[in-house]
């Protein structure tokens, strides 16, 4: 015995190979926006970071300044006084900052910026070094 399929006027069964294209017309969709909205994602601006900007106030020539974060550093081999270094910083991860360098009497200095950022926050950072190996910041990230 046969089943009898009424459907609505108009209306006609798809064949096998009709649902399979449209099934997969779906899933190339999908796929396809799948990539594209990952490649947006992973994107970032030219701009992404935060901009940190060293002032030397020692009153004299520092050397060896580095700046570390997470997952990277920079540096500038010396900064006469009253110059400044500026630098742009994206860490890979969350961060905080340290300064490092080498006053006008060979004492090397490392202090502590404490300041959080993470991947791709915008914004900058004015770090100054004042007589003495003191070092001050202010901090102007966002997200």
């Amino acid at each position: 015995m046969e089943r009898c399929r009424h459907l609505p006027e108009g209306l006609r069964q798809q064949t096998h190979t009709e649902v399979l294209m449209r099934t997969g017309l779906c899933m190339i969709s999908v796929t396809f926006f799948t990539v594209l909205l990952g490649g947006l994602i992973s994107c970032k601006p030219a701009s992404a970071g935060v901009t940190v900007i060293v002032n030397n106030a020692s009153g004299s020539e520092i050397t060896n300044l580095q700046v570390k974060f997470t997952g990277g550093s920079k540096s500038s081999t010396a900064l006469k006084s009253a110059e400044s270094f500026q630098t742009k910083v994206n860490p890979s991860g969350s961060s905080d900052l340290v300064v490092e360098f080498t006053d006008s009497t060979g004492i090397q200095h490392s202090g502590k910026v404490d300041v959080y950022f993470e991947r791709n926050y915008s914004g900058s950072i004015q770090i100054t070094i004042e007589p003495g190996g003191k070092v001050t910041w202010k901090d102007e990230t966002k997200v």
